[in-house]
């Protein structure tokens, strides 16, 4: 007869049924039993990792000269030179607090202050970017902190630990109350960054009650959307590297001429030139200035302006001390000061018909810009550009403004604004659908762009394979099978749901400010036939120069192995543009073109005077017939350029277009949820190079499942101060993350006539398709709503983390949990 044991968890032990339990002296010997076997175990693991580090220490030492060389090298790895300094930044609550005594305090180790930098690092009238970073809040009512104290040290490790006394010295107690300002503030106060309302009018519709009495017979509806804060918080760009500055200065003492090095982690390396002398206050041209780059540890529009911060202080103590100075910022400095992806609010009002169709649409786009201008003008284009995503909509009126506020300087990230525009019509299109209790995938199929619709902007679509990626990105996913295999999950569990979305985009390649979309290359070819490359881009892992080595490759018509790029340096390209806007690849890609081409026609009568020669004996034969073998490259992206005064004119020079479906679960009683399965198509036009192409719409992917789910800065109400400043309290995706099942296809048969090689842009478009995730937590939430009774349009903003996931599953318990008045308590911390 076997004993039945029913091994039930009761606060602190377990009952046995039948089973005498064990004594003591038992208990003890089972344990040290377990102890001797865990110490066992972690010897034995120790001894192996002793032999594996061993092994490895033996292995790189024999490593080949050949294959040391192919390390990568990062700024933070370079030999430190014997007389460098470390710059050390303090963080200043305001620029008050800087008080004389601290002018006064012996600090033997500290070789130069830099109080009088504190005002400028801010943009002064004589600060740095007076055009883009400019101040308009005061500093007593900014977010802390809001300047820097910077101190000039010979070792900054050891630098650290003593100045954490000197702390105390620098900062005094707030005088003000600290008043957490958000976008909802600014608009009852109408605080914004521009003296005059950007208003971006397309096409006029006026007075939709009207319009929806008049047709009120043929089936007109108006959906009013007060206030839907689709995209309120802000998204930090978590960047496994922080911005990192090197600055040597050499000084040639030969008619006062002085030169400037500086090697730095910036995707506008042409930037620094201008930024060094101006914070200087000498007379010092650009020509003096060299900027290089050769790699960054990733970008994403962290590193365009907001480095300039860095470049300032660093390029003034090298020169006053005549001293080469290293300054890097700590991972909760970066996250405290340098600004994060702009949080959006809409207001909208949108009008439909029975079926679906959207005929007309009126948009209210808010922005929270900080507290300088910075980027946040051209990111409002952008999102107002990108408004209406993939969707034609007759009659689309929308307006952006730029809300001043008192936390740091928001700025560019990967989409520019644009994923947030795309965000509000999905959420249109998601709200249509509920309120005519449709499908979203039907009235998302309805309203989708075909080939020779115009957009709000009037750019006519060409080469439009929208239609071709939603619909093979149906059958990829298998929609309608795996919709009626949700809808029987969710009838079969109560408090696990899962959702689908099918989300589709659309976004525009080219810089919407007309004069940076231009770039230049230099080729030199070298006696031996080598040939060194230099292109205006920077790399930071998206694979620009191996992409402009096969294009240089297939145009000289020679292997990989010929070709060299050494780094990114303003004295070899100079007048660069910024290595964003996904136009990388398209602009330098063009340049390294052109000036290969005009390399290869030097080369033609040496070719045809020797046909079956190689390239080795054409580049010989050139040499000795005084034929130039260096030559630079330049190009121009042409008819472009855009009004917004007239709405006329070509804003992009083509579109990337994609579609993804993804499929989710969620758990109602806690929030957590799970990514089953992603299923992409992306129209790439003809790859570069298809590996990197496919990594990029991955990359992109996981790091959109951030934007929509998980990563949310938070904010001391009580003193502003930004409480998640490291990965121990900020959420990134991570390989739990991942969906479990991840398909990516590229499109076929759809050359681009519009750039390098019949190839697409591919850095940002990607990104947005991550919504899908968010949009199926919404239809899973809205089958838990629909199961509890509750009907009708919700909000749920983003991220859509887990705590707002299960406040949005309402049930019984949600309901018995009392809400406080309002002003009874002050939250922790708060989203903004």
């Amino acid at each position: 007869m076997q004993t039945k044991m029913d091994y039930s968890y009761n606060c602190s032990y377990f009952q046995y049924n039948n089973v005498t339990p064990p004594n003591i002296g038992q208990q003890i010997k089972a344990l040290g039993k377990f102890a001797m076997g865990v110490g066992i175990a972690g010897g034995i693991s120790t001894a192996l990792l002793i032999v594996l580090f061993i092994i490895n220490v033996f292995t790189n030492i024999k490593k080949s000269p050949a294959r040391r060389r192919r390390l990568l090298c990062w700024i933070t790895s370079m030999p430190m030179v014997v007389s460098i300094l470390s710059l050390f930044i303090f963080l200043i609550p305001r620029a008050s607090d800087i008080c004389d005594t601290v002018k006064q305090v012996y600090l033997p180790f500290v070789l130069m202050h830099f109080v009088d930098l504190a005002l400028l690092i801010q943009g002064g009238e004589e600060g740095v970017l007076n055009e883009v970073v400019e101040v308009h809040a005061p500093f007593s009512l900014c977010q802390p902190p809001c300047c820097f104290f910077g101190i000039c040290v010979h070792d900054l490790t050891f630098t650290k630990i003593r100045l954490r006394i000197v702390k105390g010295l620098v900062y005094q107690a707030p005088v003000l109350q600290f008043v957490l300002i958000i976008i909802m503030n600014v608009l009852d106060h109408a605080d914004f960054l521009e003296k005059k309302t950007s208003d971006k009018l397309f096409q006029f519709f006026a007075l939709l009650n009207i319009l929806a009495f008049m047709f009120g017979i043929w089936g007109f509806n108006i959906l009013n959307a007060a206030l839907s804060p689709m995209l309120r918080t802000k998204w930090k760009r978590y960047i496994l590297r922080t911005k990192v500055l090197s600055a040597f200065v050499v000084i040639l003492k030969m008619q006062n001429f002085i030169l400037g090095i500086l090697y730095f982690a910036n995707v506008i390396p042409c930037i620094i030139p201008y930024i060094s002398p101006s914070i200087m206050r000498k007379s010092l041209p650009a020509n003096r200035v060299v900027c290089r780059v050769k790699r960054m540890g990733g970008g994403f529009g962290g590193k365009e302006t907001r480095s300039a911060m860095l470049a300032a202080p660093a390029a003034v103590a090298s020169f006053r001390l005549q001293r080469p100075v290293r300054c890097m910022l700590d991972r909760d400095e970066d996250m405290m000061i340098t600004g994060t992806r702009h949080p959006f609010m809409a207001r909208y009002k949108v009008g439909f018909d029975s079926t679906g169709k959207i005929t007309a649409l009126d948009v209210q786009l808010f922005s929270n810009g900080g507290n300088t201008m910075d980027l946040s003008r051209g990111i409002m284009e952008r999102a107002v550009f990108h408004i209406d995503n993939a969707y034609q909509i007759d009659n689309l009126r929308c307006h952006g403004i730029v809300c001043r506020t008192n936390l740091p300087s928001n700025t560019a990230f990967r989409g520019f604004g644009g994923p947030q525009g795309m965000a509000v019509i999905e959420n249109v299109m998601t709200d249509v659908a509920t309120y005519l209790n449709m499908d979203p995938l039907a009235v998302r199929s309805l309203n989708l762009y075909r080939e020779g619709d115009e957009t709000h902007y009037n750019q006519r679509l060409e080469y439009c394979t929208l239609d071709r990626c939603w619909s093979e990105c149906q059958a990829l996913a298998r929609t309608d099978q795996r919709r009626k295999e949700i809808d029987n999950f969710n009838r079969a569990h109560r408090f696990k749901k899962r959702g689908m979305a099918l989300i589709p985009t659309k976004f525009g390649i080219a810089f919407t400010a007309l004069f940076l979309n231009q770039a230049g290359a230099l080729v030199h070819v070298y006696k031996d036939g080598s040939v060194l490359l230099t292109h205006g881009g920077t790399e930071m892992g998206q694979g620009l120069h191996t992409k402009m080595l096969q294009v240089a490759s297939r145009s000289l018509n020679i292997p990989v192995d010929l070709i060299f790029i050494s780094e990114t340096s303003t004295d070899k390209v100079p007048n660069t543009s910024p290595t964003a806007a996904s136009a990388g690849s398209d602009l330098n890609g063009m340049a390294v073109l052109n000036a290969c081409q005009i390399l290869m026609d030097r080369l033609v009568p040496i070719r045809k005077a020797n046909p079956e020669g190689t390239w080795q004996q054409w580049i010989q034969d050139a040499y000795f017939q005084r034929i130039s073998l260096s030559t630079t490259g330049f190009y121009k992206t042409p008819d472009i350029g855009y009004d917004f005064v007239t709405n006329k004119g070509t804003p992009f020079r083509y579109f990337t277009f994609g579609a993804a479906c993804s499929v989710v679960e969620v758990d109602c009683l806690t929030g957590n949820h799970r990514v089953l399965r992603t299923d992409i198509v992306m129209d790439l036009g003809e790859s570069l190079n298809p590996a990197i192409d496919i990594g990029q719409v991955e990359g992109g992917f996981v790091q959109g499942l951030g934007l929509f789910t998980l990563e949310e800065p938070l904010f001391s109400p009580s003193n502003g101060q930004v409480m998640t400043r490291g990965p121990s309290n900020y959420k990134i995706p991570s390989a739990d993350d991942i969906p479990e099942e991840f398909n990516v296809s590229l499109l076929r048969g759809c050359p681009n006539p519009h750039a390098v090689y019949s190839s697409k842009a591919v850095g940002e478009p990607p990104l947005f398709l991550a919504s899908s995730v968010f949009f199926a937590i919404k239809d899973a939430i809205h089958s838990a709503r629909t199961e509890a009774g509750i009907t009708g349009n919700f909000t749920i903003n983003s991220p859509a983390t887990s705590e707002r996931i299960r406040m949005a599953c309402e049930d019984d318990l949600i309901r018995k949990v009392s809400k406080p008045a309002s002003g009874a308590f002050q939250p922790w911390a708060a989203s903004v």
